[in-house]
């Protein structure tokens, strides 16, 4: 039984109300509904104690009870009192079901009901207030309950006295402390416990043990029924827990076998991959064996043949013989050239055998073999001054076809003779003899352009005006520019060093080619192919074979930086009196235009006038009785308006000295292109009035037209020979021409060697931007040092120990 001694015996315990045993719980709560008022006073705090009924109201948890005692419907809402006190759901569901058990009023709708003292004495204590004691002949004690106006003067036993009511059956100051005050009518209306005041009261008794032992077993059968619903729920709890488990097991082990089995595809991945490149690897070596294999076949070949071929020579002539010098010097002869070159070398004579090779490499269509029509651009220089004989010329497309076309020639000691635009004047581009011509046509792609540092970078093949034409949509320009811009080659360009009209604002190729790529004589690639300006790196390779006039090996690619477009051009054509009178107006140029002077050209009387005549041009200043001197000045800058307010001070300050007689500005681009046309056409008007000995010389300033003028004064008595110089005034580069009916021995001699015996007088080169070449192979080493010689020669033999890279040219003999 529930008493004050039991539940403070259970709250000792320390047993929390979620671990207490369902009917204890109920025997709880329902406890305060048959206690007195002290006992309740001094049980509260005892049940507070209990972990998890800290929040359980007592005094109002009594008032409840009491008024569903005295309630209005004669029934006990239990279910409704349990839910009005904080507990968790699982607890208040096990509590109403007990309390449905227990309680005989809790749902029964009957008018009487009986409860004995064995149920009493469970429920912890004597019903009070509205419970009234009797006795029947079963010695058992009834307790009946009554309708609460019958109560007053109702007396309890003396164990369970209290004090007496009010007048109206309440204390109100005792009941209300102990719960049993009525609340007024809103409080049961808004309450959701009642019972009816007018229900019948319970009269009802018990009249046999029967019926106690029958209520008894009922009671039994509840608990039971109880604690199997309890042995369910936790079964069917336990069977839910253990289904969510499974199923996050599941989930686990589905998301680990994701997991593997994405992680064993990227394995299998990289094993594959890992196996692709192995095999590929392997695929490479087995290749890079066979061709290792097979080079060394062919090396066994050859130097078995060699052998067998060197055996033939002690019984036999050999198959390669010199070529007459008789003969030679007669073809020297006929083309006006000194016989210095005595021999043709011991060079391989082409057979089928080669020739079939070759097209096997290249494809026939890049074959050009015994036509004579086809070979004779290729045999014979643009004067017409030199000519060859080679049978063969070659048109590769790719650096790996020049390089095994180098590699074959260099273990067959082929002579070779690399060839771009063939516009040079000095005959270093044609062959001498029967070399193969090595034409460059094919390699024409321009592979990149940077926007940003201006570099660019094309085959050897490319033609000069393409590139220019190229840039200039890029909003760039090359820092060269020829008169033969239309035909030449930038590759030729770059081994011949060629200068041109804007030389003087951006100078030589030396210092505008960045990067080569170039095949050496024995087929291997040389790559100084770089886009960045600074490399200091050791020895700057790439500047051997910038004018090295293609005796080193062959350029395949260049990397070139360019200058931007000018905004701004202005083109000035001046007449002079005198050539010292032209030297003051360079003088004022550098100083007065500075920074946008391009250019400074000049031509002499007869210069232009052979142009006019010939090629029907017009002298921009018109005819003058005077002898002149023309200057062609071009500035390039950025702001017109400032360019054209220096361009007009500079004239008037010229004008003012009186050092420019006359002159005119280009308004437009016709009047522009007009004026260049006219300074570039020499060259082409002197080759159309006859033969031409061309003398390309460096001197100073000062003393350019003193040359003209002391070759005009030797060559005096010699019917219908005209000497004209023109030439970049401003570079010290001075072109000499001596047009004559046709080329002989007479006029070649009063002019060679004195022509460059006088330029190296004068501290002068014999060679200012055209190369050596076949012309001056023998004054080279008449003007230059000993030491300087032996040196280039020790460096041809290092690089070419069989000397097939363009023979005969610049140097006479190896």
């Amino acid at each position: 039984m529930l008493t004050v001694e039991s539940i403070g015996k259970l709250v000792a315990s320390g047993k929390q109300w979620d671990a207490m045993d369902p009917l204890v719980k109920a025997r709880l709560l329902i406890a305060p509904l048959f206690m007195r008022k002290s006992d309740l006073d001094a049980i509260r705090d005892e049940l507070r104690k209990i972990q998890g009924m800290a929040k359980l109201d007592t005094n109002e948890w009594v008032s409840m009870l009491a008024i569903a005692v005295d309630g209005y419907d004669g029934r006990i809402h239990t279910d409704k009192v349990l839910q009005s006190i904080p507990i968790v759901k699982e607890t208040l569901d096990e509590v109403i079901e007990l309390a449905g058990s227990i309680d005989p009023m809790a749902y029964r709708p009957v008018e009487e009901e009986y409860l004995t003292d064995s149920i009493l004495s469970d429920m912890g204590a004597p019903v009070r207030c509205s419970i009234e004691r009797e006795g029947d002949d079963t010695g058992h004690t009834h307790f009946k309950v009554r309708d609460p106006k019958d109560v007053v003067g109702t007396e309890m036993p003396a164990q369970h006295s209290k004090p007496p009511l009010g007048s109206n059956g309440f204390d109100r100051k005792r009941d209300r402390g102990a719960g049993l005050v009525p609340m007024d009518s809103k409080k049961l209306k808004s309450s959701s416990l009642f019972i009816n005041p007018k229900s019948k009261p319970l009269s009802r008794q018990l009249q046999s043990k029967q019926a106690v032992q029958q209520h008894q077993k009922k009671k039994k059968a509840a608990v039971l029924d109880i604690t199997a619903i309890q042995q369910a729920r936790a079964v069917n709890e336990q069977r839910r827990k253990d289904l969510e488990t499974q199923k996050e097991k599941e989930k686990e082990r589905q998301a680990k076998e994701r997991v593997d089995n994405a992680l064993a595809e990227k394995q299998a991945k990289e094993e594959r991959k890992r196996m692709m490149k192995e095999a590929e690897k392997k695929k490479k070596e087995m290749q890079k064996q066979k061709a290792k294999e097979e080079r060394a076949r062919v090396a066994e070949e050859a130097k078995a043949a060699k052998k067998k071929e060197a055996l033939e020579k002690k019984k036999k002539k050999p198959t390669v013989e010199p070529v007459d010098p008789s003969d030679v010097r007669a073809a020297l002869e006929r083309a006006g050239i000194r016989a210095d070159i005595r021999s043709r070398g011991n060079f391989k004579v082409l057979d089928e055998k080669d020739v079939s090779y070759f097209k096997q490499l290249l494809g026939a269509g890049s074959v050009v073999y015994q036509n004579a029509f086809d070979l004779e651009g290729y045999n014979r220089d643009w004067l017409g001054k030199y000519r060859g004989n080679s049978s063969l010329v070659l048109k590769p497309k790719s650096t790996d076809e020049v390089s095994h076309v180098l590699n074959y020639c260099h273990e067959h000691s082929i002579a070779l003779a690399p060839q771009g635009g063939n516009t040079g004047l000095v005959g270093g581009s044609v062959p001498v003899f029967d070399e193969v011509v090595l034409s460059m046509s094919r390699m024409n792609t321009i592979h990149a352009f940077d926007e940003i540092s201006g570099v660019v970078e094309c085959d050897a093949g490319c033609v000069l005006e393409d590139i220019d034409q190229f840039l200039l949509q890029k909003g760039y320009t090359v820092p060269l520019d020829l008169g033969a811009k239309g035909s030449c080659q930038i590759g030729g360009n770059v081994a011949t060093n060629a200068g041109g009209l804007r030389f003087l604002r951006y100078g030589s190729l030396h210092g505008s080619v960045l990067g080569l790529e170039v095949v050496l004589p024995n087929g291997e690639v040389l790559d100084q192919n770089t886009s960045v300006r600074k490399d200091n790196t050791g020895y700057d390779l790439k500047q051997l074979f910038i004018g090295s006039e293609g005796t080193l090996g062959v350029i395949t690619k260049v990397a070139l930086m360019c200058p931007q477009e000018p905004k701004s051009i202005h083109l000035c054509y001046l007449a002079c009196p005198t050539f010292s009178l032209v030297t003051e107006v360079l003088k004022l140029a550098k100083k007065e235009l500075g920074e946008i002077l391009a250019a400074f050209e000049y031509l002499d009387q007869e210069s232009v006038d052979i142009a006019v005549d010939t090629l029907s041009l017009r002298n921009p200043l018109g005819t003058n009785d005077e002898r002149m001197y023309y200057i062609v000045l071009e500035t390039r800058g950025s702001h017109h308006g400032h360019d054209a307010e220096k361009v007009e001070q500079f004239l008037e300050l010229c004008m003012s000295k009186g050092v420019v007689s006359d002159g005119t500005i280009a308004q437009d681009a016709t009047q522009s292109k007009a004026i260049w046309e006219l300074r570039e056409s020499v060259t082409e008007a002197l080759r159309v009035k006859g033969a031409t000995y061309k003398y390309d010389v460096s001197v100073p300033i000062y003393q350019m037209d003193d040359v003209v003028q002391e070759t005009r004064e030797r060559l005096r008595n010699q019917p219908d020979c005209l000497v004209v110089g023109y030439g970049h005034v401003a570079d010290n580069n001075l072109h000499l021409n001596i047009s004559v009916p046709k080329y002989s021995d007479a006029i070649r001699d009063m002019l060679e060697p004195w022509i460059y015996t006088k330029v190296t007088s004068l501290g002068g080169s014999i060679s200012a931007e055209h190369g050596i070449g076949q012309m001056k192979s023998a004054a080279l080493a008449r003007t230059k040092p000993k030491n300087a010689l032996h040196l280039m020669r020790d460096l041809k033999k290092t690089i070419d120990p069989k000397g097939i890279m363009n023979p005969y040219k610049i140097f006479t003999t190896l």
